[in-house]
């Protein structure tokens, strides 16, 4: 039942993906008398995986992990509110306003220019900031589960454009994207968006997708009313769990059943040769030439690789 939920890439030697990860070793003890717990974290140092325990100071009991961000190799967050500084975890729980251990909602996504200008987004409509010392919240006005959350650096405005997507996905009974601006929220259009969805990439002023129960796509957020839904089985068959690019020309999308496609500008094409049809593709980072993919099913994780 082992599970991988997400991936962070910083280089091709450092690589970190999470969830919660069973070995023939877990729940038995080892040769001097410790318990052993699942792992909730696996790294890549450029020559082997290495499974971890990701532990704050102080906790013995191990979490499933649903988040990973990494903004370097001693600056990498784990659920929001645990950060790796390449020898240690700790705790920036400083003000944190709102609960992540199972009382008030789960963390779901995290985007950050910095460690001093970072986000994290759960369900129930929940959006944290935090400014390097501090969290406050931000309300977001709704009480959908917040899905995802991503930004990028706007040419003409020279600032930020973050934009967060909302859906209860088990329920479908209601849907919202939204920007964040000035640590406010104002509701965009979701005109033409399926009813649930996961995952949002874009380049501002270019193209913005919006992935779940199907792809769909704008050039611009705010004068275009409507989303283009791409028909199904023209790009995907399946949910689309995560989408993510480089740039407008080299873009990755992966769903349920093995389905991986990947865009270069004038034409989609899907990866068969992925033959994992029992498991669901649940996260794709890219970076460079670099494509890391995170999956589940089967009752095994797995870790997927491209360096073309």
């Amino acid at each position: 039942s082992s599970i991988l939920s997400d991936v962070a890439i910083i280089n091709e030697n450092d690589i970190w993906a999470v969830g919660e990860i069973y070995t023939k070793d877990t729940y038995t003890y080892d040769s001097n008398g410790v318990w052993q717990q699942p792992y909730n974290a696996v790294h890549w140092n450029g020559s082997k995986w290495e499974l971890k325990r990701m532990l704050r100071v102080g906790v013995n009991n191990v979490s499933k992990i649903n988040t990973v961000y990494a903004f370097g190799e001693n600056d990498v967050w784990f659920d929001g509110l645990l950060k790796w500084n390449g020898e240690e975890l700790t705790l920036h729980s400083n003000n944190f306003p709102l609960s992540s251990n199972g009382t008030g909602w789960r963390i779901n996504s995290m985007w950050g220019e910095s460690s001093n200008n970072f986000y994290v987004v759960g369900n129930g409509g929940n959006i944290a900031h935090y400014n390097g010392s501090s969290w406050s919240k931000i309300e977001s006005g709704t009480n959908l589960d917040i899905q995802d959350i991503y930004g990028s650096l706007n040419p003409k405005t020279n600032n930020y454009e973050i934009i967060a997507i909302a859906s209860n996905i088990m329920t479908a009974d209601g849907r919202t994207v939204m920007k964040i601006k000035n640590n406010e929220v104002e509701q965009l259009s979701t005109n033409g968006l399926a009813n649930y969805f996961s995952s949002i990439w874009f380049v501002p002023n270019r193209i913005y997708y919006i992935a779940g129960a199907g792809i769909h796509k704008k050039h611009d957020i705010e004068m275009e009313s409507n989303w283009y839904k791409y028909p199904y089985g023209f790009i995907n068959q399946y949910y689309t769990h995560s989408i993510y690019g480089n740039d407008i020309n080299d873009i990755f999308a992966v769903g349920s059943f093995g389905e991986a496609i990947h865009f270069n500008g004038a034409s989609w094409k899907k990866y068969r040769e992925i033959q994992l049809t029992n498991y669901d593709l649940k996260s794709v980072k890219m970076k460079n030439n670099l494509i890391v993919i995170a999956a589940d099913g089967g009752g095994k994780a797995v870790i997927i690789i491209s360096n073309n």
